[in-house]
This record gives structure tokens, sequence and C-alpha cells, in this order.
């Protein structure tokens, strides 16, 4: 007996040593290459297989990091020993026959329990466990596999070999905040701690967030997830991507921060959600509901796009009495202050707005990286221009200069009673912009400069407004005759005003007294004597619906709804904006 006892000692040690010293596919011994030891007393009908063979799928090695399973012995003996190793790359390839590119376990990232396996008398199954460590995470999913094959270690016990194999298969999602597996948003707790995972992030990466149900933040106070720290340096930037997946973001605040928003500065994306009954109010800064600034000075690419985003609640800035185009810390949008670089497509604002740039979906568009503002329309709310002489107003954007607008509608009140001008879809218009295919039927009033369209042009070399239609509540001026029922005063060279309308019925008031339009001059004057005081387009027909069907307007049927009295945009019938 004491000399069976060291033979299986000897057996564990050759064994173990075999294993220990063997790489890869150094360990796949044939069975012409083991010396295989005759067990005392043994049935030559020994068979050895795996309950579960093949390919085996492990879900989440997270939530699971092992895999027991067993293997069998066909008849109780004494001591049978086998043995698993590992297969090749080339032999798992074989074994899965697909197209599929793999990742392979390697070494370290496995561990087997009971190796060599060892059944005594008595035992006819045996249960290993197979431990997995997860390997590093990369931006996209990988798929990782481990191919083993079992190996009698005693001469009369034979392997199965229909049951020999088994492939353990597991899929590593991408590491969270990438496109492929997003932060999720849940529950309040997930919103407040999106700022910890920007901040987590190294400058110029990019993250994502994946909205999942609507949430109701309650009243409680939001900080900008990238606000006026060092992550607006030149360079300093984080690329966020916000997915609403069509829910909403209700009833939160935030004020007395710079760049007061949600965003704070955006440069990615946002889309497909809505800000619903937003209190923001800025120091210092632009201020917007969805972001203070949109895009980056110093950043052009990826351009920054918000697309089917909807804003409600009350938006305003600190006052500027000193505004100037290089300034545009005080621009003051329902949506965003100031776009820099970038689109916003098909969104809408119902959003009090005030401040000394103020717009109701945009305070300042000024992009010289060619932005745009598309499919967008401010409805019901009131846009109030404040700050004394250099404050403005628009429907759509206070101020615009290197954008372009169109197919943009406006309602409400537009004002700049105590600013410069006000219009119906931009209070002022610069250089290299141009405005096409909107409308109003906003109520403006402005102390100086007003239009059913745009307030005033200054200075707009290479600007075009065509195709618009200007079918105001009322356009009022306090003082000013350059007022008019398309465009307030114009002053450029190269400035473009063609196929335009008007509602010659609109009451233009200026200084108390009703402007008689029907004598302005033609587009043909306009176009070839510029700084005429206003530009009030053609007659319009009877109603808004007949006007929009004039031919030479346009207007897509692809992006507008024509059938009722006022025009719609099309995205409108699907998305239901409360």
């Amino acid at each position: 007996m004491k000399h069976y006892q060291f033979y299986i000692l000897w057996l564990f040690v050759c064994v173990i040593a075999f294993y220990s010293c063997s790489k890869d596919e150094d360990i796949f011994l044939g069975n012409d290459e083991i010396e295989k030891p005759e067990g005392p007393g043994q049935p030559d009908n020994i068979v050895i297989s795996l309950v579960a063979s093949g390919l085996q799928d492990i879900i989440d090695i997270r939530i699971s990091p092992s895999f027991q399973f067993d293997i069998e012995r066909s008849v109780d003996a004494e001591e049978t020993v086998a043995l698993f190793a590992k297969l090749t790359e080339e032999e798992v390839n074989e074994e899965l026959n697909d197209e599929h590119t793999y990742k392979y376990f390697s070494d370290e990232q496995w561990t087997i329990d009971d190796n060599p396996i060892v059944f005594t008398t008595g035992e006819t199954k045996k249960s290993v466990t197979v431990s997995f460590t997860e390997p590093p995470r990369t931006d996209v999913p990988q798929v990782y596999v481990l191919g083993l094959y079992l190996r009698s270690f005693t001469e009369e016990a034979k392997i199965e070999s229909t049951k020999s194999k088994i492939i353990f298969r597991v899929e590593i999602p991408a590491k969270e905040g990438t496109a492929t597996n997003p932060h999720l948003l849940s529950s309040i707790d997930d919103l407040l701690a999106m700022k910890v995972k920007v901040d987590a992030i190294a400058a110029g990466e990019e993250i994502y967030f994946e909205l999942r149900n609507d949430i109701d933040l309650a009243g409680a106070s939001w900080m900008p997830l990238v606000d006026a720290g060092g992550n607006l340096d030149w360079g300093e930037y984080r690329i966020i991507h916000f997915n609403g997946n069509n829910h909403k973001i209700s009833n939160w605040s935030c004020e007395g921060t710079p760049y007061a928003s949600f965003f704070g500065v955006l440069i990615g994306s946002c889309k497909d959600v809505t800000f619903e009954n937003a209190v923001v109010s800025g120091t210092g800064r632009p201020v917007g509901i969805v972001a203070g600034a949109v895009g980056h000075w110093g950043y052009f690419n990826p351009k920054t796009e918000i697309v089917n985003t909807h804003v409600s609640g009350s938006v305003d800035g600190e006052v500027n009495l000193n505004w100037d185009w290089g300034n545009p810390a005080f621009a003051i949008g329902g949506i965003c202050g100031v776009l820099r670089q970038g689109s916003i497509l098909n969104s809408s604002s119902s959003a009090n707005v005030s401040g000394t740039a103020a717009g109701g979906i945009v305070g300042d568009c000024n992009n010289g990286g060619g932005g745009s503002i598309s499919g967008c329309f401010y409805k019901g709310g009131t846009v109030t221009a404040i700050g004394g002489a250099d404050a403005y107003a628009g429907g759509i954007t206070a101020r615009i200069a290197n954008c372009r607008i169109s197919n943009c509608y406006s309602s409400g009140t537009i004002s700049s009673e105590n600013g410069k001008a006000a219009g119906g879809i931009t209070g002022e218009l610069s250089p290299n912009t141009t405005i096409s295919n909107c409308y109003s039927t906003a109520k403006v009033i402005a102390n100086t400069n007003a239009g059913g369209i745009v307030g005033r042009t200054d200075g707009c070399s290479n600007s075009t407004v065509e195709g618009c239609i200007a079918w105001n509540y009322s356009v009022t001026s306090l003082s000013d005759l350059g007022s008019g029922l398309v465009t307030g005063w114009i002053n450029g060279s190269n400035l473009t005003l063609q196929r335009c309308f008007s509602n010659y019925d609109i009451p233009l008031v200026v200084n108390g007294n009703s402007v008689d339009v029907s004598a302005e001059f033609t587009e043909d004057k306009i176009n070839t004597y510029i700084n005429d005081y206003r530009y009030n387009g053609g007659r319009a027909a009877t109603t808004l619906k007949e006007t929009v069907g004039k031919l030479e307007l346009g207007w897509s049927t692809d992006i507008w709804d024509l059938a009722g009295d006022a025009p719609k945009l099309k995205w409108e019938s699907v998305i239901v904006v409360e």
C-alpha cells in the first residue's frame, strides 16, 4: 500500500510539473507522447466525457466570472486521471468554423480549479470551475474565446471524442461611456453623477450618455456639466454626446453660474430630448437651457449638433450696456446663448427669454465654421431685450453673422422696447448670412428698429434674406422710421432681399403713427439703392396659406406641412412638443 501511495504522489508531481511548464500550444501533448502508468485493478472499458461540450456562451463575466461544468466517468473504478489542455487559436477557429474575429484569453486571464482531474473509487462525476478575469475594455465590444480539450492520463480510460472539447465564448462590452455602451440615465442620481463622469475623462475625449426614461428633478439645482473652469481653455474640451430617446428632464434650475445651462459648453451632440420647465439664470457668460455655448472658439471638428431638442421655462442673463460682437458673454437663448460651431435642427423653444441679446432659439449666432439653424420654431412665449441702446431681440436669434437660418418660424412677443432692434426671426443681421423660407406671426416691438423678419441689417455684405413671409400681429417702433414689415433699417453692400412677402394690413407703427406701406420701394430699388430705410416685400395674398402657396417662394413640401391655415414643419406631426 505504501508503494501505491508513493506512486500516486509521483504521478501528481509529474502532471503538475508538466502542466506548469507548458505554454499555449506546447501544452497539447498527444496520447502517444504521455507515458501512462497502469492503474492496479482498472477495468478496460472506462470512458471519460464532458457532460456539456462544444460552445458555451457566457453572457457577462462581470456578473458570473466563473463557469462550472461536469465530467463523467462511465464506470466506477479505482483512481482515474484526466487532464485539461488548451486548444490553440487555430484549433478554436476550426471548431467554431465561422467568420467572426475573436480575441483569445491569455493564460493570465483564466484559471481552472481542478486540473488534473482525479476520479477516486466511488466517483463517476466531477465538477470543474473555470474562472475568468475580464480583459481591458476598449471603445468597441470584443468577443473572447477559450478552448479546452480533455485527455486521459490512465491507460484503461478512453476519452469520448465527441464530448472532449469545450469552448467558452465571452462578449466583453465596450468600456462604459462609449457609443456602443453609453452611460445609462434612469434616475436623479444618474443625472447628478454625469458631471463626475465628464470631469473624469481627458481633454479631447468623447463620452456618451443615454436617457432611459423621463426624470423629474423636482426643483433640484443643477450645475453645468462643463463649467467656466479649465475645461474652457483653448484645447481643454470634453466631447459630450447625449441621446434623450424622446424622454424629458423636467423641473430643474441652474442659477448664478457662468455658462448656466444643462451642458455649459456643448461640444458633441444633443438629440431627442425635452428640457421642460427649466429655470436658468446666469452671469458673466452666455446662457441657455441646453447650453450656454455650442461649439468652441478653438475647436472646429466634429461639428456640434443639436437635433430634435425642445425647451420650455425661463432664461435670463446679466445686463450688458456695452455690447459688442467680440464680447458675446451676454447672449441669452432659449436653447443656447452662443452658437459658435455646429447646427441646430428640428428643435423648438417656448421659453420666456430676456437679456442683452435675447433670442427665442439662440442669442448670438456668429459661426465661422458655417453653422446653421434649420427646421426650428419659437412659439408662444416672450423674448425681451434689456440693457439699453445695444440690446437686441429676435424670435430665432438676437443677432446673426456667418450663419444660415432656414425653414423656421416664430410667434409670441418679441420686444426690445428699451433696446435697439427687434425682429420676428432676428434682431440684427450682419455679414455672410442667409435667412430663407421663414415666416413670423409674432408681435414685434422695438425702441429703434423693428422688422417682421429682420429688425435691422448692419454692415451685412454678402448676406441674403429671401423667400420669407411677414405675417406679424404688429410691427412697432417707438422712435425710428427705419422699421419695416420685412426688414427694418438697412445698411450694407451686396445685400440681397428678394422673393419676400408681407401682409400689408399689418399695423406698422412708428412713434405712435401708422406708416403707409403701400408706396414703399420695390425689390429692384432696394437692391440698387441699399440705404433706404426699410423693406416691406411684395404684397401677400389674402391669407397666409395662399401666400405660402406662391410658386416663387419655393418652399419644400418635404419640409413643410402646408395643409393648415399656418405652415407647420412636418416633423411636428411626429414629435409632440408639450
